[in-house]
This record gives C-alpha cells, sequence and structure tokens, in this order.
C-alpha cells in the first residue's frame, strides 16, 4: 500500500484506510484483506474540497468526511465480515461534528449559525438523533467527557477558558471553580466509580500538569506536574485579556503576558497572530516565550476574526470574503497597545508564523509606522498565485479558507490583501522572513521573492533578511539544537533592532 493517509485495524487480518492522491487530498476509503491479498474501495468522495478520514473511539470505527468547515460522520457497523457504512450525521454547511462514546453515541455539533449543542445517537439507530443540550447564547464548546449522570465540557466562555458540566436530567450548565486562569485545558478522562475525570492544564504562568476533580468532595488534585522547569521561568507571569476595537466597531480579546519580576524593562512588546482555519491561540507554557518574559518582553495575542475563540461565527468573519476583517484587527490590536502605553511603535515586533504571516505582512504594509520589527516566520505571502494553482497540493481543500479564485468576485478579493501583491514604495520596518527548503506548504520561493520584492521596495534603511534552513520543512528544524539556534538568531536580530530604532523611518 502506498499513499496511506489514515488507518485502522478492523479485524485481525483486515485493515480499513484511506489514501492520498497525487495533490494530497484523501478521497477513498478502502479495505485490506491481508490473509487473501484483497483490496476493495468501500467509499469514494467526488467533493474535491473534501477529505476521508477512518477514526477509531473506544472499540468503534468512524468515517468522517470533512472539509474546513463541515463534515458528515458514518459509524462502520461492527461484527461485520466486510465493512458497512451507517450515516450518523449528514454533511450541512457550516456544521462541524465530533464524536464520543458513552453508552451510545455522543455528537458534540458546532454549527456557525446557532452555537453549540450536544447530540445523542443509539448504538442500535445511530442515524436517529435527540438533542441532549445546547451551549449558552455565548459558549462557544470545544470539547466534552461524558460519565454516567452528566456531561463535562471545555468552553470558551465569552473567550475565556472554562471548565463546565451538566447532569443529564438538569437544564443548567454549572462551572468548576477551579482558579487556574488563562491556559490551555484538555480533557483526558472519567472515572465513574469514584465520579471524577481528569484533564491537563498549561498556562505562561504554570508548566504542563494533570489534574483530577472529584464531583463527590469537589476537591482538586495535582496528579502530575513538569518538575524539570526553574520556577524564574513562571513563578511571576500575569496574564490577562484586554480588549480593542476594531475597524468595524468589533471588539477583539488580546491576551497581554508579562512577566512581573523581569529585571530589564522595554525589551519590547511582541504581538502575535494566526487568525485562520478556526484555531485557537490561547497560550499555554512555552520554554521560548518563557525566556523572552524573563528578559523583559511583554507577549500579546490577537484573537483576531478568523480564530473560533468566540465560536464557529467568530471564525466564518474571519474567512473567505471576510478575510480582510482579520487583518484589520490585528492592525486595530497594534494601535490599541500603543494608545494604552503597553508600548511604543519603537519597540514593537510583530510575529506571525504561516497563515499568521499574511495578516502581519499586510498589516505592514497598511501601517509600517506601527511596527519597528516583525519576524514572518514560514509564512503564506502569495495568496492569489497559490490559489489560483490547483495542481499544488492543499490548493483545493484550501478553497473554503480562501475562496476559489477562479471566481472573479474572489479574486478581485484576495488581490485588495495578498500580501506579495500589495508592496509599494515605502519606509518598511525591519523584517526577518525565516523558512525552509522543504517547506510545501509556504514553499521557499515564495518568501523569496517576497523578499526580492520587499527589498525593492523599501525607503528606509531597516534591515530585511531572510533566513533559510536547508533540511526541514514547515514546522523548520526541531532536531537536536537546531531550534534553539534558530531561536538565538531569531531574537538577537529582534534585540538588536528594538535597541537601534531605524534612523529614517517615521513611527506612530
Amino acid at each position: 500500500m502506498s499513499n496511506v493517509y489514515t488507518v485502522q485495524w478492523h479485524s485481525d487480518s483486515t485493515i480499513l484506510y484511506t489514501k492520498t492522491s497525487d495533490i494530497g487530498s484523501a478521497r477513498e476509503l478502502c479495505f485490506y484483506d491481508i490473509r487473501n491479498r484483497m483490496n476493495s474501495t468501500i467509499y469514494t468522495e467526488y467533493n474535491p474540497e473534501f477529505d476521508v478520514e477512518i477514526t477509531k473511539i473506544d472499540e468503534l470505527l468512524f468515517c468522517t468526511i470533512q472539509s474546513k468547515t463541515e463534515n458528515e460522520v458514518y459509524l462502520i457497523k461492527p461484527n461485520l465480515p466486510f465493512p458497512e457504512m451507517e450515516l450518523i450525521k449528514k454533511r450541512e454547511k457550516g456544521v462541524i461534528a465530533k464524536v464520543k462514546i458513552k453508552n451510545g453515541i455522543y455528537l458534540l455539533v458546532n454549527d456557525e449559525k446557532v452555537g453549540s449543542s450536544i447530540e445523542f445517537h443509539t448504538f442500535s439507530d445511530p442515524g436517529n438523533q435527540s438533542l441532549f443540550t445546547s451551549s449558552y447564547k455565548d459558549d462557544y464548546i470545544v470539547d466534552i467527557l461524558t460519565m454516567k449522570d452528566k456531561t463535562i465540557a471545555l468552553v470558551y466562555d465569552k473567550s475565556m477558558p472554562k471548565l463546565k458540566f451538566i447532569g443529564h436530567n438538569d437544564d443548567k450548565w454549572q462551572e468548576l471553580e477551579l482558579k487556574l486562569g488563562i491556559g490551555d485545558y484538555h480533557l483526558i478522562s472519567t472515572d465513574d466509580t469514584t465520579n471524577s475525570f481528569l484533564f491537563s492544564f498549561s498556562s505562561p504562568s504554570q508548566p504542563y500538569s494533570k489534574y483530577k476533580y472529584n464531583f463527590n468532595t469537589s476537591k482538586l488534585n495535582v496528579v502530575s506536574k513538569t518538575e524539570s522547569v526553574n520556577p524564574i521561568y513562571y513563578k511571576y507571569i500575569s496574564t490577562k485579556r484586554i480588549w480593542a476595537k476594531s475597524h468595524d466597531g468589533v471588539k477583539i480579546p488580546i491576551t497581554i503576558v508579562k512577566n512581573r519580576a523581569a529585571t530589564k524593562s522595554n525589551s519590547g512588546l511582541i504581538l502575535k497572530v494566526y487568525g485562520a482555519y478556526g484555531a485557537i491561540t490561547t497560550p499555554s507554557f512555552d520554554a521560548q516565550d518563557a525566556i523572552l518574559l524573563e528578559q523583559g518582553y511583554t507577549i500579546a495575542y490577537a484573537h483576531v476574526r478568523g480564530e473560533s475563540i468566540l465560536g464557529q461565527s467568530w471564525y466564518k468573519s474571519g474567512r473567505e470574503l471576510q478575510k480582510e476583517k482579520s487583518i484589520l484587527d490585528y492592525v486595530a490590536c497594534a494601535e490599541y497597545l500603543i494608545k494604552k502605553e503597553y508600548t511604543t511603535s519603537e519597540l514593537l515586533i510583530g510575529y506571525g508564523n504561516s497563515a499568521g504571516g499574511l495578516i502581519v505582512a499586510q498589516a505592514t504594509n497598511l501601517k509600517p509606522e506601527l511596527f519597528n520589527t516583525i519576524i514572518l516566520d514560514h509564512p503564506y505571502l502569495d495568496v492569489i498565485n497559490t490559489m489560483m494553482n490547483d495542481t499544488l497540493p492543499l490548493t483545493i481543500d484550501e478553497y473554503k479558507e480562501w475562496g476559489n479564485p477562479k471566481n472573479k468576485e474572489v479574486y478581485d478579493y484576495i488581490l485588495k490583501y495578498s500580501s506579495y501583491q500589495n508592496i509599494i514604495p515605502q519606509q518598511y520596518p525591519n523584517v526577518l522572513l525565516i523558512t525552509s527548503y522543504q517547506d510545501y506548504q509556504t514553499p521557499i520561493w515564495q518568501v523569496a521573492k517576497y523578499t526580492a520584492r520587499l527589498r525593492e521596495n523599501n525607503l528606509s534603511d531597516s534591515e530585511i533578511i531572510m533566513l533559510t534552513d536547508m533540511n526541514s520543512g514547515h514546522i523548520g528544524n526541531t532536531t537536536g539544537k537546531e531550534w534553539i539556534k534558530l531561536f538565538a538568531e531569531t531574537y538577537s536580530f529582534a534585540k538588536e533592532k528594538n535597541k537601534n530604532p531605524v534612523p529614517n523611518k517615521t513611527y506612530k
């Protein structure tokens, strides 16, 4: 077998797998009998914007046909010699369903129009659904764990991560008063015998830890924690949420992380962003960030539209023909942080990785005076040309994120914000571009031509440097000491430039 995308055992001598095409799309579910060396195709997806996956949850197999914005879920009927698919949830525009098992099938359903809900499906008739419960208006349910008498949910309540639960005979959600603050939660498992559940938590002020919460005693106990980190890197960290008003009056959440005990001041503020695919950038403990915070930097995360920190509708309002909002939100966050004196433009560092690089790069085209330095880490910079080429890996899959530029309205819209095409002669800040020779998601040629055009149009004395790793791909080199070397090179550049603002550049 070749080009395998996902694979699971169906029996002790048969497997189910999905395989990819030459351009990276997985559209076939296949069945392979190892003993008889027989291969069969069970399902073929003909919509090129969808991929097919096979997963195992407990002892049950599920097939999911999914795009960036919707999915369709099938149960693989158990105990049959040849697999049969039974529909659980039909695809519906803007609706994503996630499967959980507990004496039946629970579906966590997130709908762009109506928010989060939980459905229940029986094993005997999985296509027949009943509404178990719905979230509150401002709650976005990210994950659930189900016990015999209650369901626990990881919820973003007006952008703040919380753990809540609801009894199976109740109609109101209750919040667990954990007092852990802003950070990255993950639900792990439940134990009905002790009426408890496990979860993990990590934040800039707390390295990764596992907890057990007992409903009988209402006590939270530490199961395990990271012991290898010097407390100086997290003990004095403060994390808070503020809001900036964007161009259209919509308030954008920003997470501010600062070391209260840092001996060095005015190192600068690093404004990070991603803003695509509905990803949530709630900060967890990160060794690189911990070093920067100890050195006196403030780190801010702009939760612009295109994330889903405020629900699927927040994601929808920052993609396709609304993508410019992500960029303008980021500009608004930068302006707000300067206005409220969290930083100055001479000390502001913009940071964007991958799709976040597009936002930072175009924000710099629009308002170069806001930044002293920007770091574009394996950035996506030329949307129009990559999305026009449907022979590239991922292009067709990405239509639901960026739109299909073969449609003139979409083409004209992308052309307005695609950062490479919008470089103009003006005073640009210092720019560090990080790329890898084997990166097929944001290829090196894209970064190289952007670098060349930016240098050609830059009217200030700022430095524009392209740093290339010849041996790695999209996530960069994580082996040995290479990541430490890259980190040192990146922030040595930023530190030096913040000490000496560009002499002939206009700042805000």
